[in-house]
């Protein structure tokens, strides 16, 4: 806040005008995702007691992306549970269908990686994970190989209270 408080006419102009230029770019590779995948109504499911809509996702091979999440995006077979009450996604899977590389030799995931992330709605406007899942064998540096497999839960989220009061600290001495 205070660099803002501080800040320049000009400064802050520019500051809106990148802000308003990533949001752009943000949009436009959003947009782009929905044009490099075929989709498909698999079903209905319920994801944590709540019915959730079932869309796959397969990529479209003759697209190319031109946003670097796209690309890496395109590589993945990906299966969504859409809440249908909330109309946003509450559970996303996918299964990495080609090698997936970080740098030129830094990280390579072979062919059948997989990732999930669920959420939870704690009420009508908040939703935060609940369980992130990653498998995949890995090649770091052209070296050393592993194999990783790694479930995390989030629980026992609590409201932001503020129970606290000021209290003056006397007279310095």
């Amino acid at each position: 806040m205070s660099r803002r408080q501080h800040e320049s006419e000009k400064a802050r102009a520019k500051r809106l005008a990148a802000e308003r230029k990533q949001d752009a770019e943000d949009l436009a590779c959003r947009v782009e995702f929905g044009k490099l995948f075929d989709f498909r109504m698999a079903g209905t499911e319920d994801v944590g007691g709540r019915p959730a809509w079932i869309i796959d996702a397969e990529p479209l091979r003759n697209s190319v992306p031109r946003c670097s999440d796209n690309k890496d995006a395109r590589k993945f077979r990906i299966r969504f549970w859409v809440d249908q009450a909330a109309n946003r996604w509450a559970k996303v899977e996918g299964e990495a269908l080609e090698p997936v590389s970080r740098g030129l030799v830094l990280a390579r995931a072979a062919k059948g990686m997989r990732l999930s992330v669920e959420q939870i709605r704690l009420d009508e406007a908040t939703w935060m994970p609940a369980k992130a899942y990653a498998r995949a064998d890995l090649r770091l540096g052209l070296v050393k190989a592993m194999h990783i497999e790694e479930v995390t839960t989030f629980r026992n989220y609590r409201k932001f209270q503020t129970d606290s009061r000021i209290v003056g600290m006397g007279e310095a001495r």
